[in-house]
């Protein structure tokens, strides 16, 4: 009895040895898989979640009555090409059109898709990108759909006001023209530019008219691949409007300082000075100084040195010397808080463009409200023949001396 006691004492004792040694090579040796496993997990990115796309449901192909959706899209052509011509001849567009006739429209519509979509609110008009229209829908009146909704919403949201408001980073991310998608990016029809009119005249409300960088460049990439075969080209025109460049050029600056004696007064030509003509708007011109060098601005700080009391400044010339470019100061334009100064080589055609006149009447009306903030001298002969030209010449003398920081 004992021996077999002893015995099975002896079985047990070894029974719990081998499970406890076998419980503790389990947790401090865990198996290949599990160790790839755990070092899979930290280094596998965290995965994000991808909201679900905005979709209205497909309405089954036997609903769709071609001829009634034949029909509603010519309506909505019509109204939207109304529109357009109104948009076009005004002086202050997308502030004085109608959008009773075309909300009428869609209100008294059967069409579900059009419901639905016109219930989403300006800044989430791209969602049509994510509709899932049947296939009796084409690009065309998938885009007379959307472009029926920007219009009322423009109106009914206030638009132009919400987008005057925005940061500048916010107010260029939100322009968007992935609408031009359900079209193949061109543009056959007039009409089908209001989009990109309409971004343009914000663009155009808060556009410095004579920057030193290209502020512009965003606006022109997002349309750089959208085609306009249209008959009034719109496009072609904005694009042409926003081109910007820096062209190297060398230059002479000549001026003269009246002392009031005969014969004292001091005068200085610099040559060869390499300015950067910059082209912006179908115009040329200059900034001073010049912010990338510092020798470009020697002309202003020996004009300001001239004279201890205040500068009579009696000439200046701004001339390019490359005879093929008959550069040379039309204008000069400042104001009296600002340290930087515009000199026009080349003036904005204004009336003489009548190619396209949308934008050129917007573009003049910018430029006029731009120009009521400056100080204007005109270096035409007529204004030089003037009384009062001597006198803005003195009083930018004494500007330069007072404002320019040359130090």
């Amino acid at each position: 009895m004992f021996k077999n006691k002893e015995i099975r004492d002896n079985v047990l004792l070894i029974s719990m040895a081998v499970v406890v040694i076998i419980f503790l090579v389990y947790i401090f040796f865990p198996s290949g898989k599990d160790n790839t496993n755990k070092k899979n997990d930290i280094k596998k990115p965290v995965k994000t979640i991808t909201p679900k796309k905005t979709k209205v449901p497909i309405i089954p192909m036997e609903n769709v009555d071609k001829d009634k959706l034949q029909e509603l899209n010519l309506s909505i052509e019509k109204e939207i090409g109304d529109i357009y011509l109104t948009i076009l001849s005004s002086q202050n567009p997308f502030e004085e059109y109608r959008v009773e006739p075309l909300r009428k429209v869609i209100d008294e519509s059967e069409n579900e898709v059009l419901k639905k979509y016109s219930k989403f609110s300006f800044l989430d008009l791209s969602d049509i990108m994510n509709i899932e229209f049947p296939e009796e829908y084409d690009g065309p009146c998938k885009f007379n759909i959307f472009l029926s909704i920007f219009l009322i919403k423009i109106v009914e949201e206030e638009a132009l006001i919400k987008f005057a408001d925005l940061a500048k980073i916010e107010f260029e991310k939100n322009i968007d023209f992935c609408c031009y998608t359900l079209i193949n990016n061109e543009i056959d029809r007039d009409y089908q530019v209001l989009p990109i009119l309409f971004y343009f005249k914000l663009l155009l409300d808060r556009l410095n008219i004579y920057p030193v960088n290209d502020d512009s460049a965003f606006f022109r990439e997002k349309i750089e691949n959208i085609r306009d075969i249209s008959f009034s080209k719109h496009l072609r025109k904005i694009f042409e409007f926003l081109s910007f460049s820096r062209e190297p050029e060398r230059y002479r600056v000549e001026w003269v300082e009246r002392d009031g004696f005969p014969d004292s007064d001091d005068a200085k030509s610099y040559t060869s000075l390499r300015l950067k003509t910059i082209n912006f708007l179908k115009q040329k011109y200059l900034v001073f100084p010049d912010p990338e060098n510092g020798k470009n601005n020697i002309w202003i700080k020996e004009l300001c040195s001239a004279d201890s009391g205040g500068i009579e400044l009696g000439k200046l010339n701004i001339l390019n010397e490359n005879p093929l470019n008959p550069l040379k100061n039309k204008k000069i334009l400042y104001t009296p808080i600002n340290p930087h100064f515009v000199v026009v080589l080349d003036d904005y055609p204004g009336s003489g463009l009548t190619e396209n006149e949308y934008v050129n009447r917007n573009v003049i009306k910018k430029l006029n409200a731009f120009y009521k903030n400056f100080q204007v001298i005109d270096f035409s002969e007529a204004a030089q023949a003037g009384k009062g030209f001597k006198d803005k010449l003195e009083k930018f003398g004494k500007y330069l001396k007072k404002t320019i920081p040359l130090d």
